[in-house]
């Protein structure tokens, strides 16, 4: 019988990297990280953040307890096609989070907040630019996806397969600390843990998940300025551009569906239902910790 990460043992190791990162981020920057912070400083703060606290303690936690790190974290080469399929399920379901985005904005403006970004150095020459694919672009994706569609994902298999994804998803939104994202955050790793399950490798949710960051570090450095605050509007979303774009979701979602399906048909299937068997109450205990200390620091 394979012997495989528990959902117990992969809650615990999130709240180990969501609250030392909490911690790094407090005495790295107590008053927030601000724009004009010094890049070399947000450099080191990067590399720590992710190699060290996100990706090293799922690492050495299955190394340590004998979990096939090939299997665990689900580095499987997949055929061209798959790779062809999981690109474009990326692309598409990018107009249902522009809807969920449209949404958020325009609720928060309705009850009298203001939308609030997660604020990231800008390049603003050509050094610093190539710097932050790194750092930004490709680093991020490459630990984040080890430990969330990775060490997560597997280790919540016991919840079914809408139940992992669900769980790692909702893990996911609640690392990035905004309030105001969570909706947007736990739907693209949603999409990302369902392109893992689907394709049976974690490479092509690196890959998409580069896609995002490096976009965002091109997107930025070309406009000048924070390229999600410059696709806001700051009076919310007019209400014919949410219908427009909610229509083209739906549309969206089938596609995204079907796309699914033809992964699935280069695959084997995944598991849909829980395995009872191997689940008990203690495994929510690290859910809840990791709830509360979201809760209380925002």
């Amino acid at each position: 019988m394979e012997v495989r990460l528990r959902a117990v043992e992969a809650g615990w190791i999130f709240v180990t990297s969501y609250v030392l990162g909490i911690v790094l981020t407090f005495f790295m920057y107590p008053e927030g990280y601000k724009s004009g912070s010094s890049l070399f400083y947000f450099l080191c703060y990067a590399a720590i953040g992710q190699i060290v606290l996100n990706a090293l303690p799922a690492l050495i936690w299955s190394n340590v307890r004998g979990y096939a790190i090939h299997t665990t974290f689900k580095l499987r080469s997949v055929s061209a096609k798959t790779w062809v399929y999981c690109v474009l399920f990326y692309v598409i379901s990018q107009i249902p989070l522009l809807f969920i985005h449209q949404i958020t904005e325009t609720i928060a403006h309705f009850v009298g907040y203001q939308y609030e970004v997660s604020v990231y150095p800008i390049a603003t020459d050509l050094s610093s630019f190539f710097l932050l694919l790194i750092f930004i672009g490709i680093i991020p994706p490459l630990c984040e996806e080890l430990l969330f569609r990775g060490a997560l994902l597997s280790g919540y298999s016991s919840l079914g397969l809408w139940g992992a994804c669900a769980m790692s998803a909702f893990l996911f939104a609640l690392f990035h600390d905004n309030p105001y994202r969570i909706g947007e955050l736990f739907f693209a790793a949603l999409c990302s843990a369902l392109i893992v399950k689907y394709s049976g490798s974690l490479l092509p949710a690196i890959a998409v998940h580069i896609m995002t960051n490096c976009s965002y570090v091109i997107g930025s450095y070309l406009q000048g300025g924070d390229l999600v605050t410059n696709l806001s509007q700051p009076g919310g979303t007019k209400p014919w551009t949410i219908i427009g774009t909610g229509m083209l979701s739906v549309a969206a979602i089938f596609i995204c569906w079907r796309l699914l399906e033809r992964i699935t048909g280069e695959q084997t299937k995944p598991a849909a239902g829980p395995d009872n068997n191997e689940l008990g109450m203690q495994w929510m205990l690290p859910v809840v910790i990791a709830i509360i200390v979201f809760v209380v620091k925002n």
